[in-house]
């Protein structure tokens, strides 16, 4: 399993906590974070589905 982050999804992360620096509501804050949870969790699956889709490409 990997431990790694892709780049894309380091930058979702880095600019999510841009955002987050310059946010001054609790609600807005909070808002910002689920966004970045659920965007990272988008990058990371698509990466995951390009790698199987290789791999099952080379076992064929």
């Amino acid at each position: 399993m990997r431990r790694s982050l892709t780049k894309k999804a380091r930058k979702v992360i880095e600019a999510g906590l841009e955002e987050m620096r310059q946010a001054p509501l609790l609600a807005e804050i909070t808002g910002i974070g689920a966004r970045m949870m659920l965007q990272v969790a988008v990058v990371e699956n698509k990466a995951l589905m390009t790698i199987y889709r290789k791999d099952l490409a080379m076992s064929v």
